[in-house]
């Protein structure tokens, strides 16, 4: 048989190939068999095909058939080992994508990048009031701490006013109240510079058993109806 369209040498490794292999040296002691018996045979005045062209042709038939299995079976390798290949390339392109985090979605100390600002909240803390400064009734504070970074080329606003809080889907501005309580300094109103930084707190009033899930929402404007950049509390 043509070798030029038999498997390669890794090919031969698999468990296909090595069957095909196994037949073909059967049918090969077989063939040698029937060529042994008919050279034996032949010239035999009592033997009965002797002379029969039907008979003879289907002698020729059956020993062209062997000769032409092995070629056959070299071809079948190829294909289940091309068919394998190909089962392996659709599993592998059906795997699913890793799903990636937008960048303007981020937890608390992540980076929230949105229009060349950049947020981070590195703390989420509650406090029950002071004297002079309560919260409404069945409710307390909620100290958000944020910094702001420009990573564009343009100037960009940073304002409390821009901020709201989303808790259980409500929504509610800064408590500028909450500023007056001791220990916190609330993020100021100023315009930044790219590369330039500004941090502060953030309060507002959540229920009294809040217990986390909220949502820190940044509006690039106040006439914005979308937030800009969500960070997960």
């Amino acid at each position: 048989p043509n070798e030029e369209n038999c498997p390669s040498k890794q090919e031969k490794k698999s468990g296909s190939y090595k069957i095909i292999k196994k037949e073909k040296a059967i049918f090969a002691l077989f063939k040698a068999d029937i060529a042994f018996f008919a050279i034996k045979n032949w010239q035999r005045p009592d033997y009965k095909w002797k002379g029969s062209i039907m008979n003879k042709k289907i002698f020729y038939l059956l020993l062209s058939s062997l000769l032409v299995f092995p070629l056959a079976a070299c071809s079948s390798g190829s294909d289940t080992s091309k068919d394998s290949s190909d089962s392996g390339k659709q599993v592998q392109e059906e795997q699913p994508k890793e799903e990636q985090k937008p960048k303007n979605t981020a937890g608390i100390n992540e980076i929230a990048e949105a229009d060349g600002l950049q947020l981070v909240v590195t703390s989420a803390q509650t406090n029950g009031g002071a004297e002079f400064v309560t919260p409404e009734d069945g409710k307390i504070f909620l100290v958000v701490h944020v910094k702001a970074t420009n990573a564009g080329d343009n100037k960009v606003d940073v304002n409390p006013y821009y901020f709201k809080l989303d808790v259980n889907g409500v929504e509610q501005d800064v408590d500028f109240s909450g500023s007056m309580l001791d220990g916190i300094t609330q993020i100021d109103a100023v315009t930044l510079k790219n590369g330039a930084t500004t941090e502060g707190d953030l309060v507002f009033q959540v229920p009294a058993d809040y217990n986390g899930g909220a949502i820190l929402e940044y509006y690039s404007n106040v006439f914005n109806d979308d937030p800009s950049i969500l960070i997960n509390l």
